[in-house]
């Protein structure tokens, strides 16, 4: 190794320690892991390539002592500015002057849901401008085009593309979408009606008999523990953004504390989850990879797990991910492209981590968690690892493993072939599905943005400008012709097109959550209730992927990671406190 070599690869090393405290570590921290460290190390594999290839003598011995004098002042100026952090986490937080900690408790005692939302914000914003920062290090450019251009080739050749463009860029798009709004709301609001009461089973589901409540008490309890994951994979201000919704009921004595280097990220994670740090084995960095999704991998010794937790959407390369929603062949069906590779990608980039923890760690399961974006990436890895039998085909005493997956506002990603439906239907009771009020990601297919585009052409076609108008702010009753058609197209099926596919949630049932009236518990938190439903049509019955997309203003909201940990923890509270919170169709919403 040369001395230019070693002067770089220290100067990375001391990059990734580096760390500050305060406003001056929110600021700096984050430029240090993902913009100097990439391109120290970018540097570290291209200057001295560079410099060997020029015929001038003791030109490795100049570039790096200059290089290494450049350093050493930066290192001193490091080690003498007062703002390095503590190495221990709770130390810090004692050192907190204790009338600011008790303004903290005051402020997360009482649940602030417009901060809550405005730090996930925040936080996808961050993750966003980093995404785009270390563009010219990662080589993503490249694939973002490669990606766009196949989305944009698949709506040309599929027809798509005209659809969605005749309805969307309508002159009276914006008022029949309000229309389509109004007419959703009223019938969702009908008793029996109800998108919910529509898809739901009328009995326990399969895997919960014949213990019925019993059995679904411990299935909450890993939900409420797993849903915890996938807000860490999102990193901190996710984890704030729980606390300003006061999901856990109390606050943390780390919420003050302000440091984004990967170790203390790492500590802020694993107290969230209640593990020790050094069972955080792997995480990815704030930003983005059109490659590589983002993650956590991490040990739960409590529970006898490897836990694989997957972020969703929160960088430009998520939504690149998002867009490719037509379908591709996968496990004897058909799936989402976008997540499919993403899939075969983040297995191919953690498998030997994965597998060799599994050795490390015999009777441990692997359960693999994720919200949104990550949910489908979860389960879709689920079933892959089930379905080609992967971990047995690597190493026989892996064959036993049990491998779960827990999904939170998973988008529809996956549906059967005819020939493996069956084969796959047994496999997906290892997919524990989870939908939260109104969330529109559940919803988003290409087969249900298709029925929402035939929606508004056809209230378009029935209407004319100034009655679309009228009608979308209420001033005149929308006709029950209108109504009649709305509906027609919501329960049809489209003529096919191709990567249209009806994908569903691949899972046995799922676990629909939505508020018990303006009911609140101790905390004054909402209390919600549930509903066991069909992922896709059975015996003739709807499933949620017969389901269009509903227009509400709390769509976006309401699919909020944060929002999922609320709901997921009033069911589990209400069954602890043998408090009946499920519903069957016999019962009126």
């Amino acid at each position: 190794m040369s001395k230019l070599e070693q002067v770089l690869d220290q100067a990375e090393e001391d990059l990734k320690n580096a760390e500050l405290r305060g406003l001056a570590g929110k600021l700096t921290n984050p430029v240090f892991d993902n913009i100097l460290a990439p391109a120290t190390s970018l540097a570290a594999n291209t200057l001295p390539k560079v410099v060997d290839a020029l015929p001038i003598p003791f030109l490795d011995e100049a570039s790096s002592g200059a290089l290494n004098i450049g350093f050493g002042a930066v290192k001193f100026g490091y080690s003498i500015l007062p703002l390095r952090a503590e190495d221990d986490l709770g130390k810090e937080s004692q050192d907190l002057h204790k009338g600011e900690l008790e303004e903290q408790s005051r402020f997360y005692q009482k649940s602030r849901p417009v901060l809550s939302t405005a730090s996930s914000l925040i936080g996808g914003a961050i993750n966003v401008t980093i995404d785009l920062l270390r563009l010219p290090f990662s080589g993503d450019l490249r694939d973002w085009a490669e990606a766009t251009k196949q989305f944009v080739g698949y709506l040309a050749y599929s027809g798509v593309g005209s659809e969605l463009t005749d309805a969307f860029l309508s002159p009276g798009s914006v008022s029949a979408m309000k229309i389509l709004a109004d007419v959703q709301e009223e019938k969702d609001n009908n008793g029996k009606e109800s998108r919910r009461i529509r898809t739901a089973m009328d009995s326990w589901p399969v895997e919960l008999q014949p213990g019925g409540v019993e059995a679904w008490k411990l299935n909450m309890d890993d939900a409420v523990l797993y849903g915890k994951y996938s807000t860490i994979a999102y990193g901190i201000k996710m984890i704030q953004s729980s606390e300003f919704l006061n999901v856990n009921g109390h606050p943390f004595s780390y919420a003050g504390i302000g440091s984004a280097s990967e170790r203390r990220r790492k500590q802020k994670m694993a107290k969230y989850v209640d593990i020790e740090p050094d069972d955080i084995i792997d995480l990815t960095k704030p930003g983005g990879d059109i490659d590589i999704i983002g993650y956590v991998l991490a040990i739960h010794r409590a529970k006898s797990a490897i836990v694989l937790a997957f972020r969703g959407t929160f960088t430009v390369s998520g939504f690149v991910t998002d867009a490719a929603a037509y379908s591709a062949p996968f496990c004897d069906g058909m799936a989402h492209s976008g997540m499919v590779e993403r899939t075969i990608k983040i297995w191919d980039h953690l498998q030997d981590q994965i597998v060799q923890l599994l050795k490390d760690n015999p009777g441990f399961e692997l359960v693999i968690t994720g919200h949104s974006l990550g949910a489908g990436v979860a389960s879709l890895l689920t079933l892959k690892l089930k379905h080609e039998r992967v971990l047995a085909t690597i190493d026989a005493a892996l064959a036993n493993v049990n491998v779960r997956c827990f999904a939170y506002a998973c988008p529809p990603v996956y549906l059967a072939g005819a020939e493996s439906e069956l084969a796959m239907a047994e496999i997906m009771k290892s997919v524990y599905a989870f939908l939260h009020e109104t969330d529109v990601v559940p919803f988003c297919s290409v087969d249900s943005l298709r029925r929402v585009a035939a929606t508004i052409s056809a209230v378009n076609d029935m209407t004319n400008p100034v009655e679309g108008i009228l009608m979308a702010v209420g001033r005149r009753d929308v006709p029950s012709e209108i109504v009649d058609e709305i509906n027609e197209i919501e329960e049809s099926d489209l003529p096919y097109a191709p990567g249209s596919e009806k994908l569903a949630i691949p899972t046995s049932y799922i676990v629909w959550m939505r508020r018990d009236g303006d009911e609140k518990d101790r905390n004054e938190q909402p209390v919600f209730n549930a509903m066991f439903c069909r992922p896709c049509t059975q015996d003739g019955l709807d499933g949620t992927n017969d389901l269009t997309i509903r227009v509400d203003k709390d769509m976006i909201s309401e699919h909020l990671m944060p929002e999922y940990e609320l709901s997921l923890r009033s069911i589990k509270e209400q069954l602890d406190s043998d408090v009946k919170c499920y519903i069957f169709p016999s019962s009126e919403e």
